[in-house]
């Protein structure tokens, strides 16, 4: 399992946020907070 998220923008720009397992549920609510499809 990796430690990240991946995310499309309404952009469609791909990005992915590398994390530890402690940000993970934090950072993949910002992605959608953000518009983004979590994929993680």
């Amino acid at each position: 399992m990796v430690d990240g998220a991946t995310f499309v923008t309404g952009e469609n720009h791909l990005v992915t946020v590398v994390l530890d397992s402690e940000r993970q549920e934090q950072a993949k609510g910002l992605l959608v907070a953000y518009g983004g499809d979590v994929d993680a």
